[in-house]
C-alpha cells in the first residue's frame, strides 16, 4: 500500500502567466457594495416615484383651486338674485361632515398619544425623583471615640 501511495505523485499547476489584469482591492471605505448600490438603486428608484406622484397631485390640485376661484370669481360677476349662497357653493354636506368628522377623529388620536407620552415623561420623572431621595435618604450613623475627641460619621453615597 505504501508502494502505491509512492507511486503516485500529485500534479502541480503551473504558475498563470499574469497580463496585466490584476484586480485591484477597494480600498475607500466610503465605497458601495454591490448589494448596497443595488438597494440605493431601488430606494432611489421609489423615491423618485413617489415624488412624482406627489407633484401630479399637487398639480392636478393646483388646477382645482384654480378652476374653483374662477367658478367663485364668475359667481360674484353675476347678479344678486341669480348668484349662489356660499353654502350652495360647497360640494355636498355628507363630505364636509365626514371630513370634520375624520378631522375629530384625529384630533382625539393625537391628543390620545400626547397623554400617554406625557404618563411616562410623568413616570420617568417619578422614578428619578425616587432614586435619588432613596439614594440620599439613608441613615447616617456616627461612631465617637472613647478616650479621644474623634468622631467618624456615615452617609450613603448611590450605587453605581
Amino acid at each position: 500500500m505504501q508502494q502505491s501511495l509512492q507511486r503516485k505523485r500529485a500534479k502541480i499547476p503551473s504558475p498563470k502567466i499574469t497580463l496585466g489584469n490584476e484586480t485591484e482591492d477597494i480600498e475607500d471605505p466610503a465605497a458601495y457594495s454591490l448589494e448596497m448600490a443595488k438597494q440605493k438603486l431601488q430606494n432611489d428608484q421609489l423615491q423618485k416615484e413617489a415624488e412624482l406622484k406627489v407633484s401630479e397631485k399637487q398639480k392636478n390640485l393646483s388646477e382645482l383651486q384654480k378652476k374653483f376661484k374662477k367658478v367663485l370669481n364668475d359667481n360674484q360677476n353675476l347678479s344678486e338674485h341669480i348668484r349662489l349662497k356660499p353654502e350652495e357653493l360647497q360640494l355636498d354636506q355628507r363630505c364636509y361632515k365626514q371630513a370634520e368628522r375624520l378631522k375629530a377623529q384625529r384630533v382625539m388620536e393625537v391628543r390620545k398619544q400626547l397623554a400617554w407620552e406625557q404618563e411616562r415623561c410623568s413616570i420617568a420623572l417619578k422614578k428619578l425623583q425616587d432614586w435619588f431621595r432613596d439614594s440620599l435618604g439613608g441613615k447616617m450613623v456616627t461612631v465617637v471615640a472613647i478616650q479621644t475627641s474623634h468622631r467618624v460619621s456615615t452617609y450613603h453615597l448611590p450605587e453605581p
